[in-house]
């Protein structure tokens, strides 16, 4: 059998005792259990099985609702996620909202709209361009959000900048951290080269080398 293909026909089922290729016509949704494909497969409707892998050019442009949805190499989802588990890397992006459980991905990740998962985890080159309503975001390596996060924790590495106002309960960071709009959370924790730009209302802020409050500091606790 040749797996090599390259079409909308590349799915195929797996049956161990007897191999067989089960061909469906382009745009027909489906709604098994389990989906495998490879090299330019296309979904344009709706996937509601349990598991669904794929690599290379894969798209799927209607919400996917099943349990757990992995992919690599130029991965797209044009709508909705409401699963369990999503996880990708290299150049994947979701254009509209995520409401699953967790969301992980690698290089070059963007999220267009907001996020309202329990976890987000990422890695380098990563971008939340509306706000983040989760429970935990964690991220490294020229990591930004350019708007509001009100989640309840806040990680972050090197070159992690905050343009709105943070509104959590813990914000972590190190290396270059930089917040330029008001901070209310409760605990704020930084490394070198920390500077906060605008007040800070929090109840305890730490920082070491380098660090720079330009405007008052009302909290009750500086370290």
């Amino acid at each position: 059998m040749d797996f090599r293909r390259t079409n909308f026909h590349s799915c195929f089922f797996v049956n161990f005792n007897r191999p067989t290729v089960l061909r469906r016509p382009t745009g027909e949704p489906h709604k098994g259990t389990e989906f495998l494909c490879w090299g330019e497969m296309g979904v344009t409707a709706g996937f509601s099985g349990t598991e669904f892998r794929c690599r290379d050019e894969m798209s799927v442009t209607a919400g996917f609702s099943g349990t757990e949805f992995r992919c690599r190499d130029e991965m797209s989802v044009t709508a909705g996620f409401n699963g369990t588990e999503f996880r990708c890397r290299d150049e994947m992006s979701v254009t509209a909202g995520f409401s699953g459980t967790e969301f992980l991905c690698g290089s070059e990740m963007s999220v267009t709209a907001g996020f309202s998962g329990t976890e987000f985890l990422c890695g380098s080159e990563m971008s939340v361009t509306a706000g983040f309503s989760g429970t935990e975001f964690r991220c490294r390596d020229e990591m930004s959000v350019t708007a509001g996060f009100s989640g309840t924790e806040f990680l972050c590495g090197g070159e992690m900048s905050v343009t709105a106002g943070f509104s959590g309960t813990e914000f972590l960071c190190r290396d270059e951290m930089s917040v330029t709009a008001g901070f209310s959370g409760t605990e704020f924790l930084c490394g070198s080269e920390m500077s906060v730009t605008a007040g800070f209302s929090g109840t305890e802020f730490r920082c070491r080398d380098e660090m720079s409050m330009t405007a008052g500091f009302s909290g009750t606790e500086f370290l």
